[in-house]
């Protein structure tokens, strides 16, 4: 899966320039200008082009956060992970320590125990 995903970036970095030089009216085998009535004047294409581009540059942006993200961001947590995260909150670690060990944001770390975590005060004995 992740050679799918390395294919698709670099044939996303590849396309983008290419089709760019389209959309400005350069030909990207031969960095000529297009002549006069050449199809890719014509603005119903010019227009198609530029969404393609707008959209292979999402693409890329929305790739390089992926990368940037830790490995469980965005997965749903389980019961085991929930109650190791409640013990390890009050034993006093850090969010970013939290966020390091369970490999998720530290947004994900904060918005977590007050969900899950039962304050020691309050549990029913």
């Amino acid at each position: 899966m992740a050679d799918i995903a390395t294919s698709c970036a670099f044939r996303t970095q590849m396309d983008t320039p290419f089709i760019q030089s389209l959309v400005d009216g350069v030909n990207p085998c031969t960095g000529e200008m297009f002549p006069d009535g050449s199809p890719y004047q014509q603005p119903t294409i010019l227009r198609a082009l530029f969404i393609a581009v707008r959209a292979l540059e999402r693409i890329e942006e929305r790739q390089k956060r992926e990368q940037r993200l830790p490995e469980n961001a965005g997965k749903s947590w389980d019961e085991s992970e929930d109650r190791m995260l409640c013990i390890e909150f009050e034993s006093g670690l850090t969010i970013m320590q939290l966020a390091q060990k369970h490999r998720r944001t530290s947004g994900a770390i904060q918005s977590r125990p007050p969900v899950i975590c039962t304050p020691l005060e309050l549990t029913e004995d």
